[in-house]
């Protein structure tokens, strides 16, 4: 697992236990706060990077058999409309 891929699982875990939701918008600002940068090398900015990320994040703890994790993954992260991002 990469370490943006660690952060997100992290982000996700402090987000669960509390019961919040969180925008994709948001955990672009979090990732370039921590240093992680695109594919591209250029910062998260809330769109297709930030979704990929997410959704690779999800399919490698699904990979790895851990699921539980990979679920809150798939429902911490959401849309500008309120609904899942994964």
């Amino acid at each position: 697992m990469t370490s943006a891929m660690q952060t997100v699982l992290e982000v996700a875990e402090w987000c669960d236990r509390r019961g919040h939701p969180l925008p994709v918008r948001v955990l672009a600002g979090i990732l370039n706060a921590a240093g992680h940068r695109t594919s591209y090398g250029t910062p998260y900015r809330g769109r297709r990077g930030t979704y990929r990320l997410v959704k690779a994040t999800y399919r490698r703890l699904m990979q790895a058999g851990r699921s539980a994790e990979a679920a809150m993954v798939a429902r911490t992260f959401t849309r500008p409309n309120g609904a899942y991002a994964y």
